[in-house]
C-alpha cells in the first residue's frame, strides 16, 4: 500500500486525452485522420503507449514512447498509457476509444492542426467548407508580412483577432498557396482538402444555376441570383459573411460590404478571385488584385 500511495503522489493525474472530436469518453476520427495521444499530469517516468481491440489484451505500440504521439487508426481501437518509473510497478492511464468514421459531406470537419471546426456543405458534386479558413499564426498588418518560413501566417481584419474567429483569416496568394503555383494545391488547407481552382469555382457556379455563357466572363459581375445563394442565409449553405480584405499596411472594403475569395489559378502576374457584395445578387470573377492583397480562403474536398 505504501508503494501504491507513493506512486499516486508521483503520478497524480494520469488522464489520456486525444486531440480529436470528443464524444463522452470516446473520440471520433475520420478515415485517414491523425490522432495525437497525450497524457496529462505526467511528472516522472517513461511512457509506453498501448492499444487493444477489446480492453483485455493490450499490445505495446512500437516506437510510441513519448507524449503527444501521433497515430492514424484504421479501425475502432482502445488506447492507454503505461508509465514506468525506476523499479516501480507500471501505472496505467484511463482508457479512451477512437471510433473511425467515413467522412460524409455535411459533417463538421475538425482541423487537427489547431482543433478548429468547420461545417461542410455539398454543392453539386463538390464538398466545400461552409466557413472561411482560420488556420495559422496571426501577424499584424503593417508590422510584418508573410514569408516562406514553414509557418502559416494570416492577417485579421483591422488587426483584430476576434475578426479572424468570426470571418476567418486573410491570406495573400503566395502564403495561401504555400509558395507553389500548382493549381488545386493543398496550400493552407488541412490534409484531404485543397485551394479550389478557377475551373472548380466555375463548377460551383454552374451547380448554382449560372448560365455557362456567363460563367466564363472575365472581370465582370456574372449570373442572376448565384451570389445571393452564396451569402449568409442563402440557399446554397456556403454562408459567405462578407469579410473584407487586407492590403499591404492596411485594410479596405470593410466587413459586411465585400467577400473576396482567392482561387489557386494564376492570371498572368495576378490570380483569379471570386467576389460577392452587399446589395448585389451576382458573383464577380476578377484578376485585378496584386498577389500581396490578402483575401479569404475556402477549402474544397479532394
Amino acid at each position: 500500500m505504501r508503494i501504491l500511495e507513493h506512486l499516486k503522489k508521483i503520478f497524480p493525474l494520469l488522464f489520456l486525452t486525444l486531440i480529436n472530436v470528443h464524444l463522452k469518453g470516446q473520440y471520433l476520427a475520420y478515415t485517414g485522420d491523425s490522432v495525437y495521444l497525450s497524457l496529462n499530469g505526467l511528472l516522472h517516468g517513461s511512457i509506453q503507449w498501448q492499444e487493444s481491440e477489446d480492453t483485455v489484451t493490450w499490445i505495446d505500440i512500437p516506437g510510441a514512447t513519448y507524449n503527444l504521439y501521433p497515430i492514424m487508426p484504421d479501425a475502432n481501437t482502445y488506447y492507454r498509457a503505461k508509465v514506468v518509473s525506476g523499479s516501480c510497478n507500471p501505472l496505467y492511464s484511463d482508457i479512451s476509444k477512437v471510433i473511425i468514421k467515413e467522412f460524409q459531406c455535411g459533417d463538421t470537419f475538425m482541423d487537427i492542426r489547431d482543433g478548429q471546426k468547420y461545417p461542410t456543405v455539398k454543392i453539386g458534386n463538390q464538398c466545400w467548407f461552409a466557413k472561411n479558413l482560420n488556420a495559422g499564426e496571426y501577424i499584424k498588418n503593417g508590422s510584418k508580412t508573410p514569408s516562406d518560413n514553414s509557418i502559416i501566417e494570416k492577417y485579421c481584419y483591422n488587426n483584430d483577432t476576434n475578426n479572424c474567429k468570426t470571418y476567418g483569416g486573410l491570406y495573400d496568394w503566395n502564403e495561401m498557396m504555400q509558395y507553389t503555383t500548382d493549381e488545386s494545391t493543398r496550400g493552407v488547407c488541412p490534409a484531404g482538402w485543397h485551394i479550389p481552382s478557377d475551373s472548380e469555382w466555375m463548377t460551383l457556379e454552374t451547380a448554382l444555376g449560372m448560365d455557362p455563357a456567363f460563367v466564363i466572363l472575365e472581370n465582370a459581375w456574372r449570373g442572376d441570383d448565384e451570389g445571393k445563394q452564396l451569402k449568409a442565409g442563402g440557399s446554397s449553405g456556403f454562408n459567405a459573411l462578407l469579410s473584407g480584405n487586407a492590403i499591404p499596411g492596411g485594410f479596405f472594403n470593410a466587413i459586411n460590404l465585400y467577400e473576396y475569395v482567392y482561387t489557386s489559378t494564376q492570371a498572368g502576374e495576378f490570380a483569379w478571385r471570386r467576389c460577392v457584395r452587399t446589395g448585389d445578387n451576382t458573383i464577380g470573377r476578377w484578376n485585378t488584385f496584386p498577389k500581396n492583397y490578402a483575401l479569404s480562403v475556402r477549402c474544397v474536398k479532394n
